[in-house]
């Protein structure tokens, strides 16, 4: 049960009346020269606050900041002030009135604490537009149709776009409207924003982005080509250039290929997580991407990444090295890196001439996916080899099985 308080009506308290006024002077000027006060009681107890007013010099200003001092005084007792525990009320007000530039540097603080970086950097870009588009504005009195105006004036930009590369704001010299894609993840991500400004008490009554959800918005922006399947003559020529030109990301490639484990996931694998007695790799709860896992994932060793761990006498590495590494070994005491791997995979697709095709690190395990479909494997088995928690996750990956498949000369039967 909320506790009671009680308080009198606060008053100004300006002394005595001055009873001779000097020649030249006047009953204000006299009375200003007193100690002033506003005074109050609080649960029984007597407050005298004088504030700066007694250093006023001038009898008009201490007049008028007096008042200004009595009224803050009663709209703060009104507000729920208690004198005995002013801190609780500062942080009440700092709560209630957090303007959003504020509220975003603490969630991202809070955020790196749990989740990857390369997710605080997503959450961080999405929001810091946010800020952009209302720099000033508190948290509390934002809407879901602010949000929604918000996400459609992206989705028509025509204004150049800006990057946030390192905490840095970027322009381009041209527009990049904003793809399903894209809109589809700042939905969530002002989502989650939101809901944690509730927890946290920025925010009162339902959250703006969810509300929005009922309102359907819909970019008709053709998103580039993301995570592609490699064709099996793109495949080849790949392969056989990275065999030839970069060792160390052909088997990075190879283990995404194998396992269907994410490119930071096989980035941090060391030596001691592969169980060599029952062939398989253990994945540290660090490296895990779903944070609310509480036991790791073993993923079977199949022959033909077997066979690559026998050229490369894996077992014989010191439990502490990492599988992956820039080393002429592939076997090292440094990680190679997710971001290092792609940028040297990226380098590839350069001098093949296979870049716009929407090849990425993924589409390794994307490859995997429709191969193993396409040799029999069940959708059951293929959502257990990527470890995924829905059918409806894995056929994302199995989308583009009918990219190859050519039914110009199929006759439908008449009716």
């Amino acid at each position: 049960m909320d506790e009671v308080n009680k308080y009198t009506f606060p008053r100004l308290a300006k002394g005595k009346k001055p009873i001779k006024i000097p020649s030249g002077s006047t009953l204000e000027k006299e009375w200003a020269k007193n100690s002033w006060y506003v005074n109050y009681s609080f649960n029984g107890k007597q407050f005298r606050i004088k504030g700066d007013i007694n250093r006023i010099k001038d009898h008009k200003e201490k007049a008028y900041q007096a008042e200004v001092l009595l009224q803050s005084i009663k709209d703060d007792l009104k507000n729920g002030f208690n004198p005995s525990k002013p801190e609780a009320f500062i942080a009440h007000i700092t709560q209630e009135n957090i303007i959003l530039s504020d509220a975003v540097k603490i969630y991202l603080e809070e955020l790196k604490t749990y989740a990857r970086p390369k997710t605080v950097g997503s959450y961080g870009s999405k929001l810091r537009y946010l800020i952009e588009a209302f720099p000033d504005k508190q948290v509390k009195s934002i809407t879901s149709t602010d949000i929604e105006k918000y996400i459609h004036g992206k989705i028509h930009s025509s204004k150049p776009a800006k990057l946030f590369i390192y905490n840095k704001s970027v322009e381009l010299n041209k527009a990049i409207p904003w793809t399903p894609y894209t809109v589809r993840a700042a939905k969530g991500i002002f989502r989650a924003f939101f809901q944690w400004c509730i927890k946290n008490k920025y925010y009162t009554g339902e959250n703006p982005a969810s509300k929005m959800e009922a309102k359907k918005i819909r970019s008709e922006v053709e998103a580039k080509p993301r995570h592609i399947p490699f064709t099996k003559e793109d495949i080849g020529k790949l392969m056989n250039y990275l065999d030839e030109q970069d060792k160390q990301v052909a088997f990075f490639c190879r283990v995404i290929y194998s396992t269907c484990l994410r490119p930071a996931e096989i980035s941090k694998l060391r030596i001691k997580d592969i169980d060599f007695q029952k062939n398989q790799i253990i994945v540290p709860l660090a490296a895990t991407k779903n944070t609310k896992r509480i036991t790791v994932d073993r993923i079977d060793i199949e022959p033909n990444l077997l066979k690559e761990f026998e050229k490369l006498t894996v077992e014989s590495y010191p439990k502490d090295y990492f599988l992956t590494s820039p080393s002429d070994t592939l076997i090292g005491p440094k990680s190679i890196g997710s971001n290092n791997a792609y940028k040297r995979f990226a380098k590839a697709l350069k001098a093949l001439e296979l870049q716009g095709k929407g090849y990425t690190l993924y589409s390794f395990k994307h490859f995997s996916n429709v191969q193993r479909f396409h040799n029999g494997w069940t959708l059951a088995e293929i959502m257990t080899a990527n470890r995924h928690s829905s059918i409806s996750m894995t056929e994302k990956y199995l989308r583009h099985i009918n990219r190859d498949t050519d039914i110009s000369k199929k006759e439908v039967p008449s009716i």
